[in-house]
């Protein structure tokens, strides 16, 4: 199971809410445990019964075998509150409530304009030749939804030239925070 989320929500930490149905195989666990799969094998036949009787034995096996399927009753979908920390990855595995038997997978959604590179953030920055070669302070946006300075010295920049900014990347474990990275592209 899946949990798409944006960069924003793995940026800042989210708490979504997430409806998990069990599948086929716990149905039957659950109905063997509470004895509920005699009593729906019994219904089964007794519906089954009329036309098991006209068929040969390899059809009436699986003919019977749809019917108990029908008849087996649905278990209820759980929902679960899915907390997931700042920072968190594509393909992260979190703990759905206390089953240790089931996980979500984070998956990071595309953003249009930043690309994570593990816990650094990039962005494209367009210029002219001529501001390039010039340098000068330039404002980014950054995931925090405000604007970063950037002061490129003269002549320092070039098409494709990334300049590092510290600490306005994603959040780590340990309470740091990776790099803003900004390309800048003419």
């Amino acid at each position: 199971m899946t949990l798409e989320c944006t960069l924003e929500e793995l940026f800042a930490g989210a708490v979504r809410e997430v409806q998990f149905k069990r599948g086929t195989w716990e149905r039957y666990v659950q109905a063997g445990k509470t004895g509920l799969w005699m009593d729906v094998a019994a219904q089964a036949l007794l519906v089954a019964l009329p036309t098991l009787v006209r068929l040969p034995v390899a059809l009436s096996a699986i003919f019977f075998g749809g019917v108990f399927h029908k008849m087996m009753p649905e278990l209820p979908s759980e929902v679960f509150r899915v907390t997931i920390p700042p920072g968190c990855g594509d393909g992260a595995q979190i703990r759905l409530g206390q089953d240790p038997e089931i996980f979500i997978e984070v998956v990071e959604l595309p953003h249009k304009l930043f690309e994570r590179r593990g816990n650094d953030v990039l962005i494209r920055r367009r210029l002219t030749a001529r501001k390039m070669a010039q340098g000068g302070d330039f404002s980014v946006p950054t995931l925090e939804r405000g604007t970063a300075i950037v002061h490129l010295r003269k002549g320092e920049a070039r098409d494709g030239y990334i300049k590092a900014v510290p600490g306005l990347g994603m959040p780590t474990r340990d309470g740091s925070r990776g790099r803003l990275l900004v390309m800048f592209i003419t």
